[in-house]
């Protein structure tokens, strides 16, 4: 009975077996692959984001999550006993890393059934330490959780939970015990001042964490820039052009078109120094709809667009990331983000590396992340149309495989 509910359901999916080709030999909750299925994917056309190409008409196999043949139709062997769904001209992507999440137990379905499977969560705590080992450990189905520590802020500090810093003194110890915790970032928050910034950009730098997050406002941006792995929110840059010392984003009212050269300058110092930017430009759209009348919020809004551009078109890398979790923004709308950075003046192809092989140069998970390569591990994203054309395809996946399990949005 249960072969039978097994092989009804794989079937109904638009599942396909070979004459005398086993169904599965167990199943999961949901009824589909297990680890130890092999899955060919055949016909497909392949976005492999190394550079951009569509791959026409290829199969692609799947063992234990890792990806491990490409190649045309006609000389890719087949085993036989592998589960063929029926794929034949839909596109392929890697799964997509959200770079820029906080993150919440509840929300791991919704990051998966939007094609996210891994995430950078931006502040850490002692649930986020339990998702990654249910995560790592099969317990739970969930992307993959790359995580910064509790942010570091000075007195007093912009949101609870922060480690706050009164004095320079204090961030050795800091450093060594967010180390200790397994963090993978250190995350710099608004209000540490500039001599406690200074020590604990050293000490990361020492103990081998980036460091990431807010430019503080009492340092100036080009020391921040200088000395962080990664900026987010495009944070300091209005302040930088403005001399506002304002929080949030009203200060971009202020850059207008008469500040290309400046917005230039910038862009290009920050290619110089290789940092990347994370701007968030839904979550920064939607606070200013909320908050501003429409003209000023256009005009802060078209200032971020071309800081956007401006930084692209020097060759400073860029990230995307949604904040997911906060008010305003619900988990999976990386889809968003990408069409965001698309009206910013990125071709669809540049915002996809932002979320993908670009995304997993950061995280120095290249060579098993961001990418479709024999090798990588089996993050997929299945769409019906091309996304190179128009990123709005993602909104839809046909469907998602993480790790080599297959979810169905």
């Amino acid at each position: 009975m249960v072969q039978l509910f097994v092989a009804s359901l794989l079937l109904a999916l638009g599942y396909g077996t070979g004459t005398g080709t086993p169904l599965l030999q167990e199943s999961t909750d949901h009824g589909l692959p297990v680890d130890s299925t092999v899955v060919a994917l055949i016909g497909v056309h392949v976005i492999p984001m190394d550079r951009e190409v569509i791959l026409r008409d290829r199969t692609i196999v799947m063992r234990a999550g890792t990806i491990v043949r490409i190649g045309p139709m006609d000389r890719v062997d087949v085993p036989a006993d592998a589960l063929r769904p029926d794929m034949r001209g839909r596109y392929i992507i890697p799964g997509l890393i959200d770079m820029h999440v906080h993150l919440k137990r509840d929300d791991l379905p919704a990051y998966l059934a939007s094609g996210v499977t891994t995430v950078r969560n931006m502040w850490g705590w002692s649930e986020i330490e339990k998702i990654r080992r249910d995560v790592a450990s099969g317990t739970v189905r969930g992307p993959r959780v790359f995580s910064a520590g509790p942010a570091v802020d000075g007195d007093p500090p912009v949101r609870q939970g922060a480690e706050v810093v009164t004095e320079s003194a204090q961030i050795p110890a800091l450093v060594r015990r967010q180390k200790a915790a397994g963090w993978d970032f250190i995350k710099v928050y608004q209000n540490l001042d500039r001599p406690a910034f200074i020590a604990l950009a050293r000490e990361a730098a020492s103990a081998g964490l980036p460091l990431i997050g807010h430019v503080p406002t009492a340092v100036p941006f080009d020391e921040a820039n200088s000395r962080m792995a990664s900026i987010e929110h495009l944070e300091g840059y209005d302040k930088a052009l403005t001399g506002s010392r304002r929080p949030g984003f009203r200060s971009w009212v202020a850059v207008g078109p008469e500040a290309a050269t400046e917005v230039a300058a910038l862009a290009e110092a920050t290619a110089e120094r290789g940092t990347w930017n994370c701007p968030t430009l839904v979550v920064a759209r939607r606070i200013l709809s909320n908050g501003l009348p429409s003209r000023e919020r256009e005009r802060a809004i078209s200032a971020r667009r071309a800081m956007v551009r401006a930084l692209r078109d020097a060759g400073a890398p860029l990230l995307a990331g949604t904040d997911g979790g906060v008010p305003l923004v619900g988990p999976g709308e990386l889809p968003e983000e990408l069409a965001e950075l698309t009206e910013a003046g990125l071709t669809p192809y540049e915002a996809l590396r932002a979320a993908t092989i670009d995304a997993a140069a950061f995280l120095g998970a290249a060579d098993s992340l961001g990418g479709v390569a024999e090798g990588q591990r089996a993050d997929l994203v299945v769409l019906a149309g091309n996304p190179l054309e128009d990123v709005s395809i993602l909104r839809e996946p046909v469907a998602v495989i993480a790790g080599g399990e297959w979810i169905r949005p």
